[in-house]
């Protein structure tokens, strides 16, 4: 169920979206979320874009505003190449969310 607050059906896609991905998954050992390169939460995270990839979803916009831009054409932006660890699950959230497979994390 989407909560009321959620005003349009961009917002209620990205609630789905991030609520569809538990976070046990990745505690279970020898499972695909565990082995994901994208769940790994210790250390720096390095962020890269492809614009040109880029098909001007904006979801990673929503989903990690500190993080991620977009420029006058609507493609991404990294504002923040090595984000926070509190901002790395949300990063995490909008590269699994990128239709085009644009951003990638390291």
């Amino acid at each position: 169920m989407v909560p009321a607050r959620l005003g349009t059906p961009l917002d209620a896609r990205l609630y789905r979206l991030s609520s569809a991905l538990p976070d046990d998954r990745a505690r279970v050992a020898g499972s695909a979320a565990a082995t994901d390169p994208t769940r790994r939460s210790v250390g720096i995270m390095r962020v890269y874009a492809t614009k040109e990839t880029c098909a001007v979803a904006s979801l990673c916009v929503y989903q990690a505003p500190e993080v991620f831009d977009q420029d006058e054409e609507g493609q991404v932006e990294v504002l923040d190449p090595e984000p926070p660890a509190e901002l790395h699950e949300d990063v995490r959230i909008a590269v699994r969310g990128c239709p085009t497979r644009s951003i990638r994390v390291e």
